[in-house]
């Protein structure tokens, strides 16, 4: 079996999300160090031809675990996402949100799709593969599990049979292929507007007073998330947050120009942020190119439904040394205390990789008044 083939079965959005990842569990099974003291140092080539034919099967078979286990954290975590975002806007007394032309209130079958999807996929599997799937936090779980199964002498099952597992996978795929699609148009946008949700929560739990404005479609006010770098903001609804004589916005996908950016200047520097904390500004007259004056900025967001990587962590530096150089000093000192607004943060579906907890932690050594938040440290407690 190989899991390209199965990759070729898959939504175009699963299949781009995990192409390279053969590769990557084979280097982690079995990187160059392993590949020149055990393989290279067999003279006889039919017993080299076995052993490398063994190691090719390990790492096939755990490539789709690995496979498994983000497949079906991808639709548990879209769906909780889901769900927490409606749960959030039903507390404002918003009764639903639409993606284009997919409703999402209470939990209908669009909120709860993803555990539906999940279920189905957990049914397809051996009992060996939920158990190992069940109690796996972390891929590297799974290339642990293998790793102890180099050296084992079975050249082919080792957890259940890939042949079989292949037909089932691709079956699914074909079978749920609509409900995949679905799920695949609106899971980025959904957690965009899960973390707008999560910035109100946050506001909340720090004892601000948030309603809901929204945009007047014949004259009746409707719920309207702005997901598009295109669009007037008076198109679109917005939270505004109270504390005593305190007020400020929430908004989504909103233009500021950067804090270098002067109006004489020839040409705009502007960006769009996914998530802006603003001054208590009235907006109604700007259009789609417009961006607010930096300096009614409060706090801002850029979010992503992925995994973090060190490439992704150092572009969100640079955003914030475009829009507020000033949060990147030494300022999370002991003497430090968050004051009533959020700090600029990055908010990401998944994990930080290796390579993004070290750089990560390197800001926090920094002291740098901005946050990542993550799988394992999320924006608030829903």
């Amino acid at each position: 079996m190989n899991i390209s083939e199965i990759m070729k079965s898959a939504p175009r959005y699963l299949a781009m999300r995990y192409g390279s990842l053969y590769t990557y569990v084979w280097q982690s099974l079995f990187p160059k160090e392993y590949i020149n003291k055990v393989l290279y140092r067999i003279d006889n080539p039919k017993e080299k031809k076995e052993k490398f034919f063994r190691m090719k099967t390990i790492a096939e078979e755990a490539s789709v675990l690995v496979f498994l286990f983000y497949t079906k954290k991808m639709l548990i975590e879209g769906a909780n996402a889901t769900k927490n975002t409606v749960d959030i806007l039903k507390e404002l007394d918003i009764k639903e949100f639409r993606l284009g032309k997919t409703r999402f209130a209470g939990r209908n079958n669009n909120v709860i799709l993803g555990d539906r999807l999940a279920e189905r996929l957990l049914r397809l599997l051996d009992d060996d593969v939920k158990r190992l799937l069940s109690r796996t936090e972390y891929m590297s779980q799974i290339i642990d599990h293998y790793r102890r199964l180099r050296n084992e002498e079975r050249t082919y099952n080792y957890l259940f049979d890939k042949k079989e597992a292949e037909v089932k996978l691709k079956r699914f795929f074909a079978n749920e292929k609509p409900r995949l699609r679905t799920f695949g148009n609106v899971v980025n946008q959904v957690f965009e507007a899960y973390t707008f949700a999560s910035t109100i929560k946050w506001y909340q739990s720090n004892e601000w007073l948030v309603h809901i404005i929204n945009p007047k479609v014949k004259s009746k006010g409707i719920f309207r998330l702005k997901f598009s770098t295109m669009g007037a903001p008076n198109k679109y609804s917005y939270a505004i947050c109270e504390k005593g004589e305190k007020k400020c916005q929430i908004r989504h996908q909103l233009r500021v120009t950067t804090e270098s950016y002067r109006d004489k200047n020839n040409y705009r520097a502007n960006i769009c942020c996914d998530i802006s904390v603003i001054n208590n500004l009235d907006l109604n007259l700007y259009s789609t190119a417009m961006a607010i004056p930096n300096k009614e900025l409060i706090s801002f967001g850029e979010v992503k439904h992925m995994s973090a990587f060190a490439e992704l962590l150092a572009n969100f530096v640079g955003l914030v040394h475009e829009l507020q150089p000033r949060r990147l000093r030494t300022i999370r000192t002991r003497r430090w205390a968050r004051n009533e607004h959020i700090s600029p943060f990055l908010n990401v579906s998944g994990f930080l990789q290796p390579t993004a907890k070290g750089l990560n932690e390197t800001i926090e050594k920094r002291k740098y008044d901005i946050d990542v938040y993550h799988y394992e440290n999320k924006m608030v407690n829903i």
